[in-house]
């Protein structure tokens, strides 16, 4: 059985759950990527570095808010969440951070992170036309 399935399943060890419990995830740890953007002040481009963890981090205080606070059942807390959350965990930002040491885990062996970064684009991309009332039984899903 896959560790997330034992994890949905209430089966996984106390050291796994708290593994991939989202309040203890790393993406609350600083992640700072550089970029180079123009800064009119100087007139020149410059590098900068960013924190790619900015928003996550501002969804899962808020989840934890309204799930009751840091004394909150993890899974409430994950219920809280929103789908671009998960969504976005896969994309090239958090390849190093998060991807490599430790969601990798919870796909099966050999699985890329682009493909489930494209398949989560995908699958975000139909919920948000379903969510905006759009047309979709004309469509070649």
């Amino acid at each position: 059985m896959s560790t997330c399935r034992r994890i949905c399943t209430g089966t996984a060890s106390t050291a796994t759950r708290g593994t991939l419990n989202p309040v203890r995830l790393p993406s609350v740890r600083l992640s700072l990527r550089t970029k180079r953007r123009w800064d009119r002040a100087q007139g020149r481009r410059v590098t900068v570095q960013v924190d790619v963890n900015t928003k996550p981090r501002e969804h899962l205080d808020r989840a934890i808010r309204e799930a009751g606070g840091r004394q909150a059942a993890p899974g409430k807390i994950v219920a809280q969440l929103m789908f671009g959350f998960w969504r976005y965990l896969s994309s090239s930002a958090h390849d190093v951070t998060l991807w490599r040491p430790y969601l990798h885990h919870a796909s099966p062996a050999g699985t890329a992170r682009p493909d489930v970064d494209i398949r989560a684009g995908e699958l975000h991309e139909l919920r948000n036309r379903v969510a905006h009332h759009e047309p979709l039984l004309t469509e070649d899903l």
